[in-house]
């Protein structure tokens, strides 16, 4: 299994924050459009593989991510290819509330299933939750 903390092999990764940050936006606008409240939407692209999802704890030894959202959901984005707009169309991803992801974030934690990004200028911290769990399943194929 690859280590949570190598670079994704992938020709269209960037890992200048500006960008992620400016696709993040968009995707949350797209999600919201039928939703009341907030949504936090995350795009990983090794999720497939490694059958677990990175929740962002900590950047540059500051609380982030699932620790000082104010969304009420999380979209998590399970594909690396095509457009968010398709994407999203397609079902490639999971919706789960902020409450949930929080109980299920404190026991990846409390089971040392945590992993660093340091890549680029915004190095994180984040707990490695699994897809199983995310779904509420035993386990996947």
């Amino acid at each position: 299994m690859p280590s949570p903390t190598q670079a994704p092999n992938h020709s269209f990764y960037n890992p200048d924050f500006d960008i992620n940050l400016a696709e993040g936006e968009m995707a949350e606008q797209l999600v919201s459009m039928g939703l009341t409240g907030r949504v936090e939407v995350k795009r990983d692209f090794k999720a497939r593989e490694t059958g677990r999802v990175y929740v962002e704890l900590s950047c540059k030894g500051r609380p982030s991510g699932i620790n000082v959202t104010d969304a009420e959901f999380w979209f998590f984005i399970l594909s690396e290819r095509g457009s968010l707009l398709e994407l999203i169309a397609d079902g490639a991803g999971i919706f789960v509330s902020t409450e949930r992801l929080r109980r299920l974030v404190d026991d990846a934690v409390a089971k040392g299933r945590v992993g660093e990004q340091p890549y680029g200028s915004h190095q994180t911290t984040g707990a490695l939750v699994s897809l199983a769990d995310l779904l509420g399943v035993e386990h996947l194929r």
